[in-house]
């Protein structure tokens, strides 16, 4: 799990080894791994397991639905729903919602 404050160490140390805006590039792309890892910790429980294992681990819809005995285009379905999810969870991270003006 990457935390905030490590994020922050790893950049400070890209930057005095890079040069120009390297770091800068770094800060970003660790920046926007950091969010996409909030935006998986908020799915459902289920989704981050079919998530992680069809990504992380690789695995096919058949191997993941004979691991969770669901058929295979069930998985496809899921992974499918949760993709929209984490994209729905992950937007709200990158844009938060403003308040209203009243």
């Amino acid at each position: 799990m990457l935390h905030r404050s490590h994020a922050n160490r790893l950049a400070r140390g890209a930057g005095r080894r890079g040069s120009g805006s390297g770091g800068d590039d770094v800060l970003g792309e660790l920046e926007q791994a950091y969010d996409v890892h909030e935006a998986l910790a908020a799915l459902p429980e289920n989704c981050q397991e079919i998530l992680d294992r069809f990504f992380a681990r690789d695995e096919s819809y058949r191997t993941i639905g004979d691991a969770l005995e669901l058929p295979a285009g069930t998985i496809a379905s899921r992974i499918s729903r949760c993709l929209t999810k984490l994209r729905e969870n992950w937007e709200e991270t990158e844009y938060p919602a403003r308040p209203e003006n009243r």
